[in-house]
């Protein structure tokens, strides 16, 4: 059934307004909910630059509910789909409304445009994702992403993402080598957010999973933690010979024995963990005494980047020791220099 208006044509319902957060647009979502004391529509609008509502910022998408009746729809609603359309309106309130950000730039403005759009598309089923083909089950990438402005632009769905690389929020899961990243992130995460209570689970999570990591990653003849280096991962970032042209595999894991190599942007993280750890016991007011051993196990591991990684001679630092026991540095025509350390 169509809706006429005096002309014999079809009624405009709904359609964008000056000053509001849909002066851009409007749009429906799922179909309208006809009852019996009227009509519910779920529908979003964007905002428009210089005719919108000046409380959200150009481009925004907002959801609502809308009644078309004068009263009596809602109950009725409620009555029947509250839960289906409940569930929806907070997805949306969730998922699409960011932080505003405005400024007499057009190139800020630009960027952060692109930020929260760049967010928005790798946010699947409310988890980030870590871009092109990739899952959500990346650990490190949901850290970065959290840390580098998710926390900011899209609390909930940084915190959701976080928690779902963990299980059940006990313990950092998925790729070991460089999961304790997540530490970090949690803790910005807190920092931007003032949720105390994510924090105390956060610390739960992160304290287990280091104990877990010391334990089973943890080369005690040099004091550094074992496993591929952060987001290098994969083979190409390596020449020969870690490289072995004869092993098809992409993974760094299948060239490298991951269990005795130790890179410096690894234990550079695991450093920054533990400082990390500090900073939350200090929030979160604990005994001070487990900050001790914390602190003493960050300067141990400090002093052993310093003694089998860092190159006197160059003043830099080499890249990793291998599964060979060799330190390996590259030049700037990136061919590797081995340097014994037996």
């Amino acid at each position: 059934m169509s809706v006429l208006d005096d002309k014999n044509e079809l009624k405009v319902l709904m359609a964008s307004r000056k000053g509001c957060f849909d002066s851009d647009l409007t749009e429906c979502e799922p179909p309208a909910i006809w009852t019996k004391k009227g009509i519910i529509l779920l529908y979003n609008g964007k905002n428009k630059a210089g005719e919108g509502n000046v409380n959200y910022a150009v481009n925004t998408i907002k959801t609502i509910i809308y009644s078309l009746s004068r009263k009596g729809a809602w109950g009725t609603f409620k009555n029947h789909m509250r839960n289906t359309l409940l569930f929806f309106f907070f997805l949306f309130a969730t998922l699409l409304q960011a932080q505003t950000f405005s400024s007499d730039n057009e190139h800020l403005n630009d960027a952060y445009r692109l930020a929260v759009n760049t967010l928005d598309i790798n946010t699947r089923r409310g988890i980030l994702a870590a871009g092109g083909d990739y899952g959500g089950e990346w650990t490190r990438d949901i850290a970065i992403n959290s840390w580098f402005g998710a926390s900011l632009l899209r609390p909930q769905v940084a915190q959701r993402s976080l928690w779902s690389v963990t299980l059940n929020k006990e313990s950092i899961g998925h790729q070991y080598w460089d999961k304790i990243i997540w530490v970090m992130a949690a803790y910005n995460h807190y920092l931007v957010t003032g949720d105390k209570d994510f924090l105390r689970q956060a610390y739960v999570c992160s304290a287990n999973t280091m104990k877990e990591l010391e334990t089973s990653v943890f080369d005690p003849k040099y004091g550094l933690f074992t496993g591929p280096s952060v987001f290098n991962d994969g083979i190409a970032a390596y020449n020969e010979p870690i490289f072995n042209p004869q092993i098809p595999s992409s993974a760094s894991v299948d060239h490298l024995k991951p269990f005795t190599a130790k890179c410096l942007s690894t234990n550079c993280v695991y450093y920054g963990a533990y400082k990390t750890l500090i900073e939350i016991q200090k929030q979160l007011q604990i005994d001070v005494s487990l900050s001790v051993s914390i602190t003493e196990k960050a300067e141990a591991l400090k002093s052993n980047i310093l003694k089998y990684l860092y190159n006197p001679e160059k003043g830099t630092f080499n890249y990793l020791i291998d599964q060979n026991v060799f330190s390996v540095w590259w030049i700037r025509n990136r061919q590797p220099t081995l340097l014994s350390m037996r």
